[in-house]
Parts: structure tokens; sequence; C-alpha cells
């Protein structure tokens, strides 16, 4: 069985160490002959040579003649091969792949959300693919109501790579960090984190807190606006673009508000491996991973006061003896140790070799 993973766009790091974790395990493995395509110089194309992965670099426009004819040959020569679209920008690329095939392969997708601008997506590209891949039970729902046919429709969850991250550090300057991690634009909850801060800076008795908002885009003017109007100012920091790894060891809690479920799964895992308590916004991609009071909190998607009741309370915990934030860190850890990359690859490869299979029984039936 040949493999061949796709992966492109670059801008999204959560997916794209998704991808390069795929490509580590199987690679290591026995999945079989596994191959990396990817954008020339990019970082999946260094990460995957620093760990010995087959790669298949490609420079400028996916379309170019020689390209397509590299690729159609590594299809051709072997018996069966699996697609793997790990990203939409690859997508185009691998149906015109699989029409000039001469029928040797099937097409697989990853499917992270249905959120945002996700949705527009869902016709171009996963009604295409011979199975989806989604990042839990909810983006399956989400994808079958959207007109893609169950059948093709696989859970598969993410992995999370604890060895990526450095854990928590205490500060002990008595303070409680809550930290945002997502683009600054309305469909992260930003708004709602803002209005929450308001509702705690009127609560006596708390401890010193603080807000950092981690991120760049659109609203970042508005929400400063917003913060000096509304006098919270004094307690936020917006930091901008920064590395997750280097900024949540400082943090105390991680706030998750998403309004349309883009971003925060991927940070409430990176608050898991920090050993980070997690609060989210109770969105189906939310509730879908986390479990209230075990391995996070959840509160109702866009209400500002029960997130500034969950705050307060997490600030005196913090404060004081920490048994509400351990309990969720242990919760945490414990769904960190289920989602490991082999578990990862395992999951991927009993569907490859499904779809392998596919292909195999149709050359035999026509004679191949």
């Amino acid at each position: 069985m040949h493999i061949l993973l796709f992966h492109f766009d670059e801008s999204c790091p959560a997916s794209v160490r998704q991808t390069f974790l795929l490509a580590r395990e199987l690679s290591a493995g026995t999945a079989g002959d596994v191959t990396l395509v990817c954008t020339a110089g990019g970082f999946l194309e260094r990460e995957a040579r620093s760990v010995d992965v087959p790669v298949l670099p490609v420079g400028g426009l996916t379309g170019k003649p020689l390209t397509l004819m590299r690729l159609v040959r590594a299809v051709r020569s072997r018996e069966a091969s699996v697609l793997h679209c790990c990203d939409t920008a690859s997508a185009a690329l691998v149906r015109h792949l699989k029409r000039l095939s001469g029928g040797r392969c099937r097409t697989v997708q990853t499917w992270r959300v249905v959120g945002g601008d996700a949705a527009r997506h869902v016709e171009r590209v996963c009604r295409h693919a011979d199975a989806v891949l989604c990042h839990g039970e909810m983006v399956c729902d989400r994808l079958e109501r959207h007109g893609v046919p169950r059948s093709r429709l696989f859970a598969v969850s993410p992995a999370v790579d604890a060895g990526h991250y450095a854990p928590r550090r205490p500060r002990g300057d008595g303070r409680c960090v809550f930290v945002v991690d997502a683009p600054l634009a309305a469909s992260s909850g930003h708004g709602i984190v803002l209005a929450a801060m308001r509702l705690l800076a009127t609560m006596p008795g708390l401890p010193e807190w603080e807000v950092r908002l981690v991120g760049d885009g659109p609203d970042f003017p508005s929400l400063l606006a917003t913060a000096r109007q509304t006098g919270v100012d004094t307690h936020l920091a917006m930091l901008g673009t920064q590395d997750e790894r280097r900024i949540l060891p400082d943090a105390d809690v991680l706030l998750a508000p998403s309004l349309d479920g883009e971003h925060g799964a991927d940070a409430i895992r990176a608050a898991w491996c920090v050993r980070l308590p997690a609060v989210a916004s109770s969105l189906d991609v939310h509730t879908g991973m986390v479990r209230h009071d075990e391995t996070g909190l959840l509160v109702p998607v866009g209400d500002a006061d029960a997130l500034a009741a969950v705050m307060a309370r997490l600030a005196r915990d913090v404060a004081g003896d920490g048994a509400m934030a351990a309990g969720l860190v242990a919760g945490g850890r414990a769904e960190v140790l289920r989602r490991t990359p082999e578990r990862l690859a395992a999951a991927h490869l009993d569907i490859y070799r499904e779809q392998a299979g596919a292909v195999r029984r149709s050359l035999q039936s026509a004679g191949v």
C-alpha cells in the first residue's frame, strides 16, 4: 500500500503539527510506503526530513506539468495508493490525480471543524472524497447535514503531543493569569471575555488577576478601545502573535470562548499538555471533547455572566489551595494519554487499508 499525505497550507500551526505527527508515526511503523507531499522549503519539509520521513516537495504552482507528472508516476507505479488531503488547499490537485490514476487510488480528506468559513468548502472538498476523517462525531454529524453520506464519514480524535510543550511554570506572584489563544476576530469570543472582565472588576475580595490575549486580527483596535472605555485595560495584555509554547506555561487558566467552533479545540488540547485548567464555551465541538468538571469547565455560548462567575471561582482557587484546578488538570492529563500520536496513526491506518482494499478489488474486477 502506498500512502501519499498532502499538505500545502501552513497557515494553521495546529493542523500542520497534526500532519507532521501522522507522517512521522506512519513512516516509523508498518504502514507501508509513505510519502509526504508538501510545500518546498516549508516547515513540514524541514521537520519531515529531520526524522527521515520521505518527502516530495512541491514548489510554485501545484498544477505545473512537471509536478503532475511526478505525482502521477508515483501513483501509477504502485498497485494501490491512498491519497490523503490533510488540508483543503491540496484537494483540487488530489481530485485531478485520482482522475489520471487509472483507478489505482482512493482519496481521503481530513476535516477539522464546520464553523466560520469552513461550511462553504464542504461542497467543493468533502463530497468528492472517498472517505472523510472528522475531528470528532460532532463534525461527522454536521457534514452529514451538509449532504456528505454517513458511510464515508469516520470520527478520528486528533493527537496530543505532550512532549511538544513545557509544563506550567508557577510564578509565585499571587495573581491569576487567564489566557485566550485565538485570532482577534468576532467569532473568537473576545468581546465576551471583555464583558466578563468588566463584571469581574466589580467583584469584591478577588485576588489580583489579568487576561492575556494571544493573537492578531481585525478586531485588535476595537477590542483595545472597548477595554479602555470599560476600564478593564489595566487587567489586559494584548500580546499579538506568539508561540503558544512560550506563553501558555506562564498562565494559570485557558479561556476558549469561541462562538463558532474555530480554534478553541486546538487551544484546549495545548492547555491539557501544559497542565492548565480550561474553560470553554458549550459549543458541540467543545462538549465533544470536554467533560464538564472533569477535563474542563463549560459555560453557555456568549454568556458573559457565566464566564465571569467561573473566572472568579478559578481566581480564588488558584490563589488558595488550587484543588479545583488540580482536578481539572488531572482530567486533562488523562485525555493526553488517550490521544497519543501512535493511536492517531493506528486509527488512520485502519481506514487506509480499507480504502486500499477497495482499489484492489476494483482493479481485479476490471481484470487489471
